[in-house]
Formats: structure tokens, C-alpha cells, sequence
């Protein structure tokens, strides 16, 4: 098994954060904002919290960094 450095992480995990930006804008594109299925808000809801997840990830890696 290979160990990312913090930096490869921190680079990945924005890379992720894109990935799923993309993803919510694709559905949005398709759904809209108003009434939709209830599937879209519950996968919108999930893309949030993973970029939230993601982003506390890199937080918590740039202050290990920084010590």
C-alpha cells in the first residue's frame, strides 16, 4: 500500500471537491430549482456534505503542515 503525502492528499481531495461540484451542477442543470424528484435533493444534500467533509479533511491537513 502507498501513503499520499499531505500535500498529494490535499490535491486530491480538491480534486474531489471539483468532481462532485460537477456533479451537483450537472443535476441542477437537469432538475432545476424549483420541484423536483426527491432523489435530486437527497443526492444534492449528499454532494454537500461530502465537499463540507472533504474541506474539513484539507483543513485538518494544511494545520498538521503547519504545525
Amino acid at each position: 500500500m502507498t501513503t499520499r503525502s499531505a500535500e498529494d492528499e490535499i490535491k486530491f481531495l480538491q480534486g474531489a471537491i471539483q468532481q462532485v461540484e460537477r456533479m451537483a451542477t450537472s443535476m441542477l442543470a437537469e432538475y432545476g430549482h424549483g420541484v423536483r424528484p426527491s432523489f435530486v435533493s437527497a443526492d444534492l444534500a449528499d454532494y454537500g456534505s461530502r465537499i463540507d467533509r472533504y474541506k474539513a479533511e484539507i483543513a485538518r491537513l494544511e494545520a498538521a503542515q503547519h504545525g
